[in-house]
């Protein structure tokens, strides 16, 4: 990235290396190039520029060139850049003035022209990097967009207590009546409203608006509308992509256009906040329809196009879902002491690919789904807004601000150390094995009252790689351990599990060969659902033991059923090398070659270390096949 200056304005100039880095191994998959060419402006389409300039300018008068692909069918939201000729070499795009916007269409620009150029056949010519044109962008001033909300026909709306911003037409009260706009000018018609009175006396207004309300954008709309109309509490409704294949609690399935999610805090690059929402409540007494309520965490980015495979693997473990608005809402929200709220649906999955995803989001298929989230969406709200029993909008505590917050993948040195402990579970899943008919245990085996198996993986790209451990991981906020063991096992085998329950817990401080981190494991007992009633129940192999899939190839090599006799010989080989290497260098002697975790010097499996622990720690805990009542 580099910077110029034009009389005075600092010009950033969007580079081929940062392009290719965003496109390389993106989320978006196959699908990403539909999402960009579906919002390029024609007149880039259509013949050469040498230099593209993104600039924070709403003009849509007789000098601007508008765009054929604005979504002119839509009542709100569906203005978007248009276009201005500088000279025969130069185009200009004008967008609504929001400085994560003007970026965004900035680099949607060079991507579709790196796209262009990756497509276009080769030639013996000169080479095509000395006729790619120049994207630029020009960030608008952070009070830019607040400008023309003030002077647009927000004013006439007068005083409310709630707004619903974002997609308020979708959720509107069945006894709703016109929209409003307050005015004849159409110049000043930026937004219409729908407003309602609540039995309390509060007033609600379902607030629609031309521009998108992308980024920073959305927090200049809330800081004018507490000093126009004397806003108390703020609820958007938008759209996120999900980092999870399932729910943080409780094992569902994300699938795209039927999700809703929720949640109190957001964080972007290294800042975090908190608040308390008004969507907390029991959403099982909702029943069970189309879609549900999940609650989790939430990053803001300025952009989908930065969501690759590096930005998804930093992230995974910190975030639930990622939208570009939540952040600065909240963040306009604190500063100006509006109470805040937000539902989103769940558009895409970031963590595998959908047929459901943003570059096809007016498809009819997508737009039927889209409609019974929104259905729930409108249930979800109007229970909020009416009923003392679910968690009432008003009274609501301030949203408040968070210790700063450091981001524990800063550096590569961060990386390879906690400063605080954290919370891992392993989950035994254990299932009765089936004695062959001549086979007959030996006499005071440890295996004879202990017929039952549990299974182990070979852990991958992380801390304590090539080791094996049970399935399981961090334990996550507002979890608790049975639902945290659940969600990590349906995870990362696939299989459902019932009648968790808690074993033990150890205190592991792992060698810098397991990333020198500190963690609390907590282990837990489950049993996997064998109903054959249940759709959900497992397959069995020909050993009669459940077959476990490979659900995260990249975090784990493969799954098998071992006994706990199994384990303990394996477990006490890596103590006794451990010890002996320990006495080596304790005595001076030796060479040095082994480590704490056993090398390759221990026979058998390499335990991950919290599962040595165990044995030591944990002397005669053992999960035995009766503690867990069969089904």
């Amino acid at each position: 990235m580099s910077t110029s200056s034009d009389q005075g304005v600092s010009s950033i100039t969007v580079s081929v290396e940062e392009i290719d880095s965003m496109m390389s191994n993106h989320t978006m998959r196959h699908s990403l190039e539909r999402y960009v060419f579906d919002k390029i402006h024609q007149d880039i389409r259509e013949r050469h520029w040498k230099r593209i300039s993104v600039h924070g300018h709403y003009q849509r008068d007789g000098t601007a060139r508008l765009s054929v692909f604005e979504k002119q069918g839509k009542r709100f939201n569906w203005h978007r850049p248009t276009s201005r000729v500088v000279d025969g070499d130069t185009l200009e795009i004008n967008c609504f003035p929001g400085q994560a916007y003007v970026k965004h269409n900035a680099y949607l620009i060079a991507m579709y022209l790196r796209l262009q150029e990756l497509q276009s056949p080769s030639t013996d010519g000169p080479p095509l990097s000395f006729s790619r044109p120049v994207v630029e962008y020009r960030l608008p001033g952070v009070e830019d967009s607040a400008l023309i909300f003030a002077e647009s026909n927000l004013r006439l709306m007068g005083k409310v207590d709630i707004v619903v911003l974002g997609y308020a037409e979708a959720v509107l009260p069945t006894t709703g009546g016109d929209w409003e706009s307050g005015t004849v000018d159409p110049e000043r018609q930026l937004f219409a409203w729908q407003k309602i009175t609540l039995p309390d006396g509060k007033v609600v207004s379902y607030l629609g608006c031309m521009i998108s309300l992308w980024g920073e954008i959305v927090g200049s709309l809330i800081r004018v509308l507490k000093e126009l109309n004397n806003a108390s509490h703020v609820v958007f409704l938008g759209k996120a992509g999900s980092l999870r294949n399932y729910s943080p609690a409780g094992g569902l399935l994300i699938q795209p256009n039927r999700i809703l999610v929720t949640g109190s805090s957001s964080c972007m690059e290294q800042e975090r906040l908190q608040w308390s929402s008004p969507f907390y409540y029991d959403t099982s007494r909702e029943g069970h329809g189309s879609t549900e309520l999940v609650v989790g965490q939430n990053v803001s980015v300025f952009s989908p196009l930065v969501e690759n495979a590096v930005w998804f693997e930093h992230w995974r473990d910190k975030a639930d879902w990622v939208d570009c608005e939540v952040f600065h809402a909240a963040t306009a929200c604190r500063h100006v002491n509006i109470n805040f709220g937000y539902l989103h649906i769940i558009s895409d999955v970031l963590a595998r690919y959908e047929p459901e995803n943003l570059s096809n989001e007016r498809d009819l298929l997508i737009l039927s789904h889209r409609r019974s989230a929104f259905d729930r969406m409108k249930r979800i709200l109007d229970s909020c807004l009416t009923s003392p029993l679910s968690g009432r909008i008003s009274p609501q505590p301030r949203l408040r601000d968070n210790a700063h917050w450091t981001d524990p993948s800063h550096t590569k040195h961060e990386l390879l150390a906690s400063e605080v402990p954290r919370v891992g579970v392993g989950v035994f899943i254990i299932h009765p094995t089936i004695p062959k008919p001549t086979s007959k245990p030996s006499p005071g085996s440890s295996d004879e009252t202990r017929a039952w198996k549990f299974l182990m993986g070979q852990r991958l790209g992380s801390h304590g790689s090539g080791t094996y451990a049970l399935p399981g991981g961090h334990l996550e906020f507002g979890e608790t351990f049975e639902e945290c063991a659940a969600r990590e096992v349906l995870e990362e085998t696939g299989l459902r599990v019932h009648d968790v329950k808690f074993l033990t817990a150890t205190n592991n401080v792992m060698g810098e060969d397991e990333g020198g981190k500190h963690y609390i494991t907590v282990f837990m007992t489950a049993r996997v659902t064998m109903d054959p009633g249940d759709s959900a129940a497992a397959n069995v192999g020909e050993d009669g033991l459940p077959i476990a899939r490979l659900m995260e190839p990249e975090k784990c090599a493969g799954w098998e059923w071992v006994s706990w006799r199994q384990y303990e010989m394996w477990a006490m080989a890596q103590v006794r090398w451990g010890k002996l290497n320990h006495d080596k260098h304790s005595d001076g002697g030796g060479d040095g070659d082994g480590d704490g975790s056993g090398g390759n010097h221990v026979e058998g499996r390499l335990l991950f270390s919290p599962m040595v622990d165990l044995l030591v720690q944990r002397p005669g805990v053992v999960p035995e096949l009766r503690m867990i009542p069969s089904r």
